[in-house]
């Protein structure tokens, strides 16, 4: 993959025209007789302002360069795939951009007296750029799911921030208008923290808090099904039990199979004790033909032992999690994670005529004490993302920075040791590679678990924020989107835009202006998937969550949708 690294300017603000700092050319200063002087010449960049022009723009193109001109001055030619150049020569030259929307590759040639000429190319990306009007605070994860647009986003009018949040829900969006599809029909504004779409797009899933009370150590929280289409929700878990006056009982983290048609979760069941101890974590089974309520465990978390202690006969009592199930792609197999060696392990249930066989029940172990996680040195928590490989049986996810290939059939554990400090990734549609980000920028990974040598797109600075990354759906043209994140020494130095990777050219673009950030605003404690940006379906349009510090252009928001489109 050919490495192409194009430098922005420092500080850029929404609204405000762009303040651009580069180095004029070469030293032209007199060579005093008798030394010796080799003239050199190297440009450094382009600079675009605006960054993401509208068709018929007029856009400022500036060269950095830098190098010893012995006395002379170094001339630089533009040339542009489209639009008009007002001026081909000098560092800073005036651009009249398409009325047709695409990507246009600038380019600039440096030359001077006695050095090798130079040339430094950037690809221009012509589009609009709106805010959708969503009417919530913070609107998050937008996805499609068939031709239908939707996004996570606050249940109620209580924005994330606040310390009277009580969750999300997911909405839909079409033109102006937007529906709550997760509604419980409850009176209070008690929202979910966890969904699960079906590969259908037919259900959604949600574990959401009932009856919210301040005074309760542990909310009560039910799975409940939405349809998308036809049908009623379900309180799938209907579950008001739990022992004692201030713990209830709690499920959550629901995944569903490809039709929406059954679901697993985490069932937390409050036990006597106030501490927590005595809680049982097990994983639960429900098939959505079976009706509301029956649904059913599939898994032990607890077991006692007799022990004789002298005179005395003590019962002992071990009590373990199992946590994280999920259907394998072909769903012959629930797969979930259980600590009983201490480090949570692969478990596998078969599914043998559409329900789960726990005698058949096994974990993924080298020997009686030891699993096949600890031996990979891999550690997972009720915080790690998985995510399926498109094409394959196997899952894929982050440990301690590294990203893990795990293969249940085979029962290997591949950990990508040439790539560290990985903060999140993103599967190409057909499988045969990932994008993934880490301190460096980001690079790509094959399903092989080769990493390519150099990364496609590279930090200007060790700061720069690198999120929410997502392909295009047109592999034959690939590309990658994500946001990129400037922090300046303010806050009104620093911001976000959206880039595009052209993985064919090597080239990158910014798709979007720039707005007003800041970190107070970045949504926390959640996964970063609900960052993700999305492609259109036929890629002409990029949809991307842009956390903001403007309560001028975006007043009353914390996170916005924009959409910025040909």
């Amino acid at each position: 993959m050919k490495r192409w690294k194009r430098l922005s300017t420092s500080v850029f603000v929404l609204g405000i025209t762009l303040l651009l700092a580069f180095v004029s050319g070469c030293d032209d200063n007199p060579v005093e007789p008798g030394t010796s002087c080799d003239p050199s010449v190297a440009t450094k960049m382009i600079i675009t302002n605006p960054l993401a022009p509208a068709p018929g723009d007029t856009t400022m193109l500036t060269i950095q360069a830098e190098g010893t001109g012995c006395g002379n001055w170094a001339a630089y030619r533009w040339t542009a795939e489209g639009g008009e150049l007002l001026q081909t020569q000098g560092i800073t030259v005036q651009w009249v951009a398409p009325m047709d929307y695409g990507a246009y590759q600038i380019r600039c040639v440096a030359t001077l007296t006695g050095a090798k000429s130079d040339t430094s190319r950037a690809l221009v990306m012509v589009r609009e750029f709106e805010y959708l009007l969503t009417g919530k605070k913070a609107s998050l994860n937008p996805r499609f799911m068939g031709s239908d647009f939707y996004f996570i986003a606050e249940e109620g009018a209580v924005g994330p921030r606040s310390n009277d949040f009580r969750g999300y829900a997911v909405y839909s969006l079409a033109g102006t208008r937007v529906s709550k599809i997760t509604d419980t029909g409850n009176a209070t504004d008690d929202g979910a923290y966890e969904f699960d779409f079906a590969g259908s797009t037919e259900a959604i899933y949600g574990s959401f808090i009932v009856a919210y009370y301040s005074g309760l150590r542990l909310q009560r929280m039910n799975v409940w099904r939405f349809p998308t289409r036809f049908g009623t929700p379900v309180d799938a878990s209907s579950d008001a039990g739990g022992t004692g006056i201030l713990r209830k009982n709690q499920h959550r983290y629901p995944k569903t199979n490809m039709i929406g048609d059954k679901a697993v979760w985490k069932y937390q069941f409050a036990g006597a004790s106030a501490d927590g101890t005595k809680d049982l974590f097990n994983i639960v089974f429900w098939d959505e033909a079976d009706g509301a309520g029956n649904w059913k465990t599939i898994t032990t978390s607890h077991d006692s032992a007799t022990v004789i202690i002298g005179p005395d006969t003590i019962t002992q009592h071990r009590y373990f999690s199992n946590i994280l199930p999920m259907f394998t792609p072909d769903e012959s197999n629930i797969l979930y994670f259980v600590d009983t060696t201490g480090v949570f392990e692969p478990c596998l249930i078969p599914m043998s005529g559409g329900e789960p066989d726990t005698l058949q029940r096994r974990a993924l172990m080298v020997d009686q004490r030891m699993g096949i996680f600890e031996q990979a040195g891999v550690e997972i928590s009720e915080k790690t993302v998985f995510e399926w490989n498109p094409s394959s049986n196997f899952l894929s996810f982050i440990a301690t920075g590294n990203i893990v290939f795990f293969d249940y059939e085979s029962e290997t554990v591949v950990k990508i040791s040439d790539l560290t400090k990985v903060t999140e990734f993103a599967w190409a549609p057909d499988g045969s590679q990932l994008a993934a980000v880490n301190e460096e920028g980001v690079c790509l990974v094959s399903a092989g678990g080769a990493v390519a040598p150099d990364p496609v797109f590279v930090r200007e600075r060790p700061t720069d924020d690198i999120i929410g990354i997502t392909w295009n759906n047109d592999l034959a043209e690939p590309k990658l989107a994500f946001r990129l994140v400037r922090k300046g020494k303010s806050e009104i130095d620093s911001w976000s835009s959206i880039i595009v990777v052209d993985l064919t050219s090597g080239l990158w673009a910014y798709a979007s202006p720039t707005v007003q950030w800041h970190s107070s605003r970045e949504p926390e404690q959640i996964s970063y998937i609900w960052k993700r940006l999305v492609f259109s379906a036929d890629d002409t349009g990029i949809y991307a969550p842009f956390p903001v510090l403007d309560d001028v252009n975006y007043p009353g928001k914390d996170v916005i949708l924009v959409y910025s489109h040909e």
